[in-house]
């Protein structure tokens, strides 16, 4: 299953008119393993055991990159760091949990809201973001 994912993902890689590099194929490798957005500093760290080569400047740098061409989608959790994860065209939320961070995708539940708006003011809604903070249960019993 990963490994078809990394294929589509290198694929679109060369799509957008980026080169594949080692760099580009370990941090799309460590984004799809990623159970939740990440920060650079985590995909340093992940992939700092395997790759002795990469600087966190190169990870920077490839986020940037792929988030210009859409592959990735840049994320503000709320905690002044951006977060990122793949762009799978799928319009969704995230549930924080303010004790132990972790997060959940929602969907969206603004859609008719969106297009309320829009024909009440008559906007062109661009996008919306919304962050959904709670206590998770593991949390709550500690």
């Amino acid at each position: 299953m990963v490994r078809e994912q990394c294929e589509f993902w290198e694929k679109k890689l060369k799509e957008c008119g980026l080169r594949l590099t080692r760099q580009r194929r370990e941090i799309l490798r460590v984004l799809i393993k990623a159970n939740g957005p990440l920060n650079a500093r985590e995909i340093f760290r992940e992939l700092k055991s395997t790759e002795d080569f990469l600087e966190l400047s190169t990870v920077y740098r490839n986020l940037h990159a792929f988030s210009e061409r859409g592959l990735i989608q840049e994320i503000d959790l709320g905690t002044g760091e951006k977060y990122f994860e793949l762009n799978k065209g799928e319009h969704h939320h995230h549930l924080i949990c303010m004790g132990c961070g972790e997060v959940l995708p929602l969907g969206c539940p603004l859609r008719h809201l969106e297009e309320d708006l829009s024909r009440e003011t008559s906007y062109n809604i661009i996008e919306h973001r919304l962050n959904v903070y709670g206590v998770c249960p593991t949390c709550q019993e500690g």
